[in-house]
């Protein structure tokens, strides 16, 4: 047998199995309505004009039929209702039992378990009239039944008087709404709420973008509290006046004159410890309506406040709680709990974490979503979200219009014609996480307010990175901001973003040998951002083309030892593309070195060197020394790569004899030099004794711990070449750590593959194997960088 829990909440319990959820809210009001009355017959026109009178009745007779065999299926009672009265709609005896019926028994009786029955009151948020009836029958017994000074039992004994005060732990004091719907995630957010409100806290306000919870969190941190909690809605309430008889309601107390009203109020919730729910007063706030929640709060000390909002009431004593999206794992299972109740047996496929990812895991964003599971598969919802977001709007027509559709929401927050659009509109170029730098370098002088008011709005997140405030703005937001902008609108603010980002990489590499790891830090968390101005900058003027190379030149090295080779390569092949006669003869010869270098990726080692000549020519026609003298190591290296190792080497010594031996730049090419020694002529003996004067030099240099790891690394090489795999794997148990500890991903993990190579030479096969395992481990955490968020195109 089913029991069926009406009062204070709805849910099926049977043995140790409890149902919250049907398949439908009005299925479980269906169900309700024949449990309450299961000696009454309801005739099939009488049910069709209770739960659909607005259908035509075709649709409404299909919609019984379906509710019907979902209650069938879903309590497991294929015999749920009587059979044999084809007219008659009728729930089999002995099937279900209800909650109420045990409330009126012990009321009957003068039983006091009548008090611990009575949860609450009956179908809270079921708004039919034969609900809304029995409800206020059901709450004038439980008032007289409390207020009996002493009753008698069946035997004629006097039974003590029962208190009116109940135990904090029971749901009496609860005036929720019962959501037969399942909560998914929030953990941490309910266990915060828990200690911030048991902290002393009154007045906690919820604030975030529309449709991103703040609703079901508050009513499931309510359901948590052990006191007295009231839900008062204010979606469409726009007048102050309105607000004591919205409270009012939500504590069941009539309709009368305000200032009666308040009075009782006042009275109301001085009797015992109440936490009243303000659900959607941002239209309030918006226009400073709430002084008399303020004032009721100052008034009554026992009353705490927990409001839900858009955006901060401003009241004082009002402490922010900004709710942020579901968990991505939290978000799937709400994606497939919501799919199933249209379509049962919806698949869950690969496609549904990406899908999730690209809704930013919002709640509306997923149910408007799931309504289209009896038409698209989720790979398909994500195909078809490439079409901007205005299709993503609700196919179930219970829900408010505020809620209907995304950019419903969004046109609250921000109006199209609102001031506040533009600057979002500008800020939405930025990708990932940004700094308050560059929305300075995008918004300008009035970045610091304009920043305050959108986070007001929750139309941007903020965060703290490494002690640095770190922002960022969803998807959703960032389509509807962007939505009906030509590239004409955006292009000054491209050009601001690219110019910032070039000059923000070219300052982090150039702080790399000071601070090694956070330099690595700062380019991962920018990169996004980087690789955009790149792209950008490369399709645009001349100016912005050479600031773009000069940039990208000075970082590829950085790029290249932290994993992302793939995007370096495409970088290279779109300068190596341009039309070069269009430039001033130093940009020339930089995208001749490009195109060099995207020759060799290819294995065309003839262009290669033909455009390494060609930027040599450059460099001597330009009278830029500095510039030869690059331009000729890059020479010496291909050539070598070619297999032509007498020019490599004869490239290499006039390249060393115009720099300053003992100098950095003079032991960065010698590296380069030592390298070609040994793949072309096998020569370990000269090259090792380059790479022993290499280390004595870098040991000597304040942060040149790095180059002495690589220089090692390399020596260990040639040891292996010769046999001599003790010697080398110390040199790499010494390299190994510093390359760690600088954050060079690549190089580490061809240190490791090295170590594997010397333990291999000594039969140390564990050892061994591990090591080849940390050097996987580590390309696959580079190419993780990269791959965890998406550039754009």
């Amino acid at each position: 047998m089913w029991r069926l829990i009406l009062l204070g909440d709805i849910a099926l319990q049977r043995d140790c199995v409890e149902v919250r959820r049907l398949r439908a809210q009005k299925y479980a009001h269906l169900l309700a309505y024949l449990a309450l009355w299961p000696n009454r017959a309801r005739s099939r026109s009488e049910l069709l004009e209770i739960f659909w009178p607005d259908e035509p009745i075709e649709n409404a007779q299909m919609c019984l039929r379906t509710a019907l065999a979902s209650l069938r299926r879903q309590l497991g009672c294929p015999d749920l209702l009587l059979s044999g009265q084809r007219d008659l709609i009728k729930l089999t005896p002995g099937i279900v039992t209800t909650d109420v019926h045990e409330f009126e028994r012990a009321v009957q009786d003068g039983d006091p378990a009548a008090i611990r029955l009575y949860q609450g009151s009956l179908l809270p948020g079921c708004y039919y009239d034969w609900a809304l009836d029995e409800a206020n029958r059901l709450d004038a017994v439980y008032e007289q039944f409390v207020n009996r000074p002493q009753r008698l039992s069946q035997a004629g004994t006097v039974l003590p008087a029962v208190r009116t005060n109940v135990p904090a732990s029971s749901g009496v004091r609860h005036r929720l709404p019962s959501l037969i719907s399942s909560f998914y995630g929030r953990e941490q957010e309910l266990g915060e709420l828990q200690r911030v409100f048991g902290g002393g806290c009154r007045l906690l306000t919820l604030v975030g973008l529309g449709g991103i919870g703040k609703t079901r969190l508050a009513i499931e941190a309510g359901r948590a509290l052990n006191t007295r909690v009231a839900l008062a809605e204010f979606a469409s309430v726009t007048i102050a006046s309105e607000i004591p008889n919205i409270i009012g309601a939500s504590l069941n107390i009539s309709r009368m004159p305000s200032h009666d009203l308040v009075e009782r109020l006042e009275v109301e919730i001085s009797q015992e410890p109440t936490v009243l729910i303000l659900d959607n007063v941002e239209e309030l706030a918006e226009t400073w309506d709430l002084g008399f929640v303020e004032q009721l709060l100052a008034r009554v000390s026992s009353l705490r406040v927990l409001a839900t909002s858009r955006i901060p009431l401003g009241l004082k004593g009002e402490q922010i709680f900004t709710v942020s999206p579901l968990s991505n794992q939290a978000a799937r299972s709400l994606f497939l709990d919501r799919a199933r109740c249209s379509l049962p047996d919806f698949a869950e496929s690969g496609s549904l974490a990406d899908l999730c990812d690209r809704l930013d895991c919002l709640p509306l964003a997923i149910e408007l979503c799931a309504t289209w599971a009896p038409v698209m598969s989720s790979q398909r919802m994500l195909d078809a979200l490439s079409n901007r977001f205005h299709w993503r709007k609700t196919r179930n027509r219970n829900i408010p219009e505020r809620h209907r559709s995304l950019s419903a929401v969004l046109r609250w927050t921000c109006p199209p014609d609102g001031e506040l659009q533009r600057p979002l509109r500008d800020l939405s170029v930025l990708l990932g996480r940004w700094s308050l730098e560059a929305a300075e370098a995008i918004l300008g002088s009035d970045s610091m307010e304009l920043l305050d008011r959108l986070q007001d709005r929750a139309l941007i997140q903020v965060g703290v990175n490494a002690g640095e405030h770190a922002f960022s703005i969803l998807q959703t937001v960032r389509e509807y901001a962007l939505e009906g902008s030509s590239e004409d609108d955006l292009q000054p603010v491209r050009e601001r973003h690219c110019r910032f980002y070039c000059r923000m990489a070219v300052g982090v590499a150039r702080r790399h040998p000071i601070d090694p790891q956070g330099a690595f830090k700062k380019l991962d968390l920018e990169q996004q951002n980087i690789f955009a101005a790149f792209d950008f900058g490369l399709r645009q003027s001349e100016d912005l083309i050479d600031i773009v190379i000069q940039a990208f030149e000075a970082t590829r090295w950085c790029w290249r030892v932290r994993g992302y080779e793939s995007k370096v390569r495409e970088i290279l092949a779109t300068i190596a593309n341009l039309q070069a006669d269009r430039f001033e003869r130093p940009l020339v010869a930089l995208v001749n070195r490009a195109r060099a270098n995207h020759a060799v990726n290819e294995g065309r080692f003839d262009d290669a060197l033909n455009h390494c000549r060609a930027a040599i020519d450059v460099w001597e026609a330009i009278g830029n020394i500095e510039g030869l003298s690059e331009a000729r190591r890059v020479f010496a290296v291909y050539l070598g790569e070619a297999g032509k190792y007498e020019e490599s080497e004869e490239m290499f010594q006039l390249h060393l004899s115009g720099l300053i031996e003992n100098d950095c730049s003079y032991m960065i090419s010698l590296a380069s030099f030592a390298a070609m020694l040994v793949e072309s002529k096998k020569n370990f003996e000269k090259a090792e004794g380059y790479y022993a004067q290499m280390i004595a030099f870098w040991q000597a240099v304040p942060d040149g711990d790095s180059h002495v790891a690589v220089v090692k690394t390399a020596m260990a090489g040639c040891l292996i070449s010769r046999g001599e795999f003790g010697i080398a794997e110390e040199h790499l148990r010494g390299a190994i750590p510093a390359l760690s500890n600088h954050g060079e991903r690549i190089r580490e993990a061809m240190a490791w593959d090295t170590l594997a190579a010397a333990l291999d030479g000594q039969e140390k096969r564990t050892e061994a194997i591990l090591a080849r395992e940390m050097a996987g481990r580590l390309r696959v955490d580079a190419h993780l960088v990269l791959n965890s968020v998406s550039l754009p195109a």
